[in-house]
């Protein structure tokens, strides 16, 4: 029934074009790929064009356990949903309970005020429509943004020798809407990401330029993690690449460790499943051009197939096959 429910909800929604384009999150078509090469496309162009980009990255605190259920049901009313949908949507949220068991002991039963329940399937479309009129905010500002779920990232750009940027009236603004919609933002968790080449000579009003949320300044990050991926200020991708390469090669040895048959057609099929995720995710953002990169990538497999008899000679392309 949720299924039904979700997806006549979505196909109502995206025909009437009511989700924002920025929403890469639990959206059909769209993935941590779309997004990132969404904006990858933006900061590529600027940094060619001799422009800084400052990104600047949210979190928001437990996010779908944090959601009004008075003020998102006022929500799907604005949307145009209504009669007996709202209702069932209603009683889909409200009137839940929940306890913590710890062995045979349970607690008491504690109603349920607020949050979408997780693990539904119509939970995270809930969520989307609540925080979908965020993109309202930045419509007159000069800053572009992008959704993952509850992920926001805004970014804007400028000129070498001019600072001047609407990113901290857009980051006061969503300060004020999380505040009323009762959304906190975990400012630790934020950060603060510059794009440029070291090489130019940038003025000192923008070497010096900070952000800040309700007065605490927001620390600028040298390599920044977005959705799996991490960024440098150049947008190379050679620590990205040393990163995953490593966390690989700990996985490839320990399952040569752990599994105590040696038949190729298991191990590899273990490899296939467990390691080669972390060497292809979301390749298509930082796949590399030159060819020590690529070896670094291939040494993987490499170290891999040389421990297994009868694969230890086969090309890497082979044994992908």
């Amino acid at each position: 029934m949720e299924r039904v429910i979700n997806n006549e909800l979505l196909r109502y929604l995206l025909d009437h074009h009511l989700i924002t384009r920025k929403q890469h999150g639990f959206v059909k078509r769209k993935s941590v790929c779309t997004n990132l090469l969404e904006c990858l496309e933006d900061w590529t162009l600027n940094l060619q064009a001799r422009c800084v980009t400052d990104v600047i990255y949210f979190d928001f605190k437990k996010a779908f356990d944090t959601v009004c259920h008075n003020k998102l049901l006022s929500k799907l009313k604005s949307y145009g949903i209504c009669g007996n949908l709202l209702s069932g949507i209603e009683d889909f949220l409200c009137g839940r309970s929940q306890s913590v068991r710890i062995g045979e002991v349970i607690s008491a039963a504690v109603p349920v005020i607020s949050g979408v329940p997780q693990g539904s399937v119509l939970g995270p479309t809930l969520f989307l429509l609540f925080i979908n009129d965020v993109s309202d905010i930045f419509n007159d500002l000069l800053v572009r943004f992008s959704l993952f779920a509850d992920d926001l990232k805004l970014y804007t750009f400028y000129k070498l020798d001019a600072s001047h940027s609407d990113l901290q009236i857009a980051v006061d603004r969503l300060t004020n809407w999380a505040r009323l919609w009762q959304l906190q933002i975990a400012v630790s968790k934020c950060s603060t990401f510059r794009i440029f080449n070291p090489q130019w000579k940038i003025a000192e009003d923008i070497v010096n330029k900070s952000y800040s949320i309700d007065g605490s300044i927001l620390p600028f990050a040298d390599c920044i993690r977005d959705l799996g991926i991490h960024h440098d200020c150049r947008l190379k991708y050679d620590q990205h690449i040393s990163i995953i390469v490593h966390n690989a090669y700990k996985r490839a040895a320990l399952i040569l460790k752990s599994f105590h048959s040696r038949d190729p057609q298991i191990i590899k099929r273990a490899y296939c499943v467990y390691v080669r995720p972390l060497l292809e995710f979301s390749s298509q953002i930082w796949s590399p051009h030159y060819k020590y990169l690529i070896d670094k990538i291939e040494s993987v497999q490499r170290y891999f197939t040389k421990r297994l008899f009868g694969l230890s000679k086969l090309s890497c392309h082979i044994v992908s096959d």
